[in-house]
This record gives structure tokens, C-alpha cells and sequence, in this order.
């Protein structure tokens, strides 16, 4: 009974030493698309597990030895597609921005003909001296 529990015992450590060998060489990103496991240039525990969804280009940029990694791993693409998406929110904010400032241009246009238009009827409609 003795040297079963010693055996469980050595088994579980045995399991977790594994486990910790394998994050220790690996990458685990978490990205809007899923899961990528990716091999470790070098071994660290640094960003073992990353939770990469809500990631810019900046956030990778941050992190070079994980961002070589993707690229020499085959996931460049997805990099890629994140700078492609990032250019694209930034070019509709600059779309909505300049929309924006059209409308503000176009109701003060409005609002100052009708001021004009207003002040010269009143004016018609005093009496003459």
C-alpha cells in the first residue's frame, strides 16, 4: 500500500517536472483565431501563456523573441493581418472623422444662412422712417 502511493506520488511529480519542462520551451497564444503552440528560440518561462486577443502590432512588437518566433514558425500571415487590420480601423476612423467635420461645416453653413435669412426679413418688416 506503502510503495503504491510512493509510485502515484512519483508519477504526479513526475507529470508536473514534464509540464513544466514543456512551457518552459514553448509558446501558447491565445489569439482571436484560436490557439497557436509554438517552439521557444530559447528556454524561459517567459510568455509561456499569452492571451493575445485583444494584441496589436505593438503588443507583439513589445515581445520580439515571441513575434521571431511566429514569423519562423509560419505564422508571419497572421502578423501580417493584424497590421492589415489595424490600417484598416485606422483609415475608417480617419473616414468618420473627416465625415464628421463635413456635417459640422455644412450645419454651420445652414445655421448662418438661416440667421441671415432671418435678420433680412426683420429688417423688411420695420416700419420705414
Amino acid at each position: 500500500m506503502k510503495n503504491k502511493k510512493i509510485i502515484i506520488g512519483a508519477v504526479i511529480a513526475l507529470l508536473a517536472v514534464a509540464g513544466l519542462g514543456w512551457l518552459h520551451s514553448h509558446y501558447v497564444i491565445h489569439t482571436d483565431r484560436g490557439y497557436i503552440v509554438i517552439h521557444k528560440q530559447y528556454l524561459s518561462f517567459s510568455d509561456s501563456w499569452v492571451d493575445a486577443r485583444a494584441w496589436g502590432t505593438t503588443d507583439f512588437n513589445q515581445r520580439p523573441l515571441l513575434k521571431e518566433a511566429m514569423v519562423q514558425q509560419g505564422y508571419g500571415d497572421y502578423l501580417a493581418d493584424l497590421r492589415w487590420q489595424e490600417w484598416r480601423q485606422t483609415a475608417a476612423n480617419a473616414r468618420d472623422s473627416v465625415r464628421a467635420w463635413w456635417q459640422r461645416q455644412v450645419q454651420g453653413v445652414q445655421n448662418f444662412w438661416t440667421r441671415l435669412t432671418a435678420c433680412h426679413h426683420d429688417r423688411e418688416k420695420q416700419p420705414q422712417t
